[in-house]
């Protein structure tokens, strides 16, 4: 574009410029003849003469001016491509955006199941810590209790072994005569518990009938305690 309107600069000075001498040749008089003569012109006269015309000042600044706005149409140009670019990086930068924000979404969300998740679970070993303290006094009393039963245990064995040799040492009539009493309250104890069969299975048919199955296990134990006492019976 510039050298282009250069050249069409040029060729309107060369126009100007041969357009003068298209004339016809200036007549200068002598003597009152007239005589016909052409001036000696060469290309540095032409040129001088062309550029000391009025408008080409105002042709060279025209030109001048249409450089200086194809230089800044130019930039222009640049700038403008820049935006675009820009434009763009910056149309993708909000799309990464806002699949950056739907993923914070969903961290969060998942960090708040989890934060209560944790929560439960801080819950739960608090309730298991004090399990385990409970199970662990109730331990430290089962020991105590099962220590003052096997002390129990060895005062019954001593106890039971000084009875036999007392009871070896004393006569037949004396031993078969604690026989008998200990027959008879065996007796005794044996109606009592019949009495308690007949009751305990009433109770439990009025318990079949309202569904509640803890009479089972209280009749085990009672017959249980039954066949202890015809153990020591026979004996």
């Amino acid at each position: 574009m510039i050298f282009k309107s250069f050249t069409s600069s040029l060729s309107l000075l060369r126009n100007c410029s041969i357009g003068s001498f298209d004339k016809k040749p200036s007549i200068q008089r002598t003597g009152g003849k007239k005589m016909p003569y052409k001036k000696n012109r060469t290309k540095a006269s032409i040129m001088k003469i062309s550029l000391e015309r009025p408008e080409v000042p105002f042709k060279v600044a025209l030109f001048n001016q249409n450089y200086e706005f194809l230089k800044f149409k130019h930039s222009f140009n640049i700038q403008k491509r820049m935006v675009s670019e820009l434009y763009t990086k910056n149309g993708v930068l909000h799309e990464q955006l806002d699949r950056n924000n739907a993923e914070l979404g969903k961290l969060k969300a998942e960090y708040e199941q989890y934060r209560k998740e944790a929560k439960k679970k801080d819950e739960e070993i608090k309730c298991f810590k004090q399990l385990y303290e409970s199970l662990e006094k109730k331990m430290d009393n089962l020991k105590l209790e099962n220590e003052k039963l096997h002390d129990r245990n060895e005062k019954i064995k001593k106890l039971a072994e000084k009875l036999i040799r007392d009871g070896s040492n004393k006569s037949p009539i004396v031993h078969s005569a604690k026989l008998t009493i200990k027959d008879n309250e065996v007796v005794l104890l044996q109606d009592e518990m019949k009495k308690l069969e007949k009751k305990l299975e009433m109770l439990e048919k009025k318990m079949n009938e309202k569904n509640i199955p803890t009479v089972a296990k209280w009749t085990k134990k009672f017959k249980l305690v039954w066949e202890c006492l015809e153990e020591m019976h026979n004996d």
